[in-house]
């Protein structure tokens, strides 16, 4: 199924999948923590 994070209220989709369900889940952590820091920043979406 889809998982997602809740961010500053909002509920963020997860898109980038790992075939481990633990690891998926550490990197979720970890990135909610970058992005609720500061230290990680949107670029901008992907061209198709």
């Amino acid at each position: 199924g889809e998982g997602s994070l809740r961010i500053r209220g909002r509920r963020v989709p997860i898109t980038l999948r790992q075939s481990g369900r633990a690891l998926a889940e550490d990197l979720c952590r970890d990135l909610q923590d970058m992005i609720l820091e500061g230290r990680f920043t949107f670029m901008g979406g992907a061209v198709r």
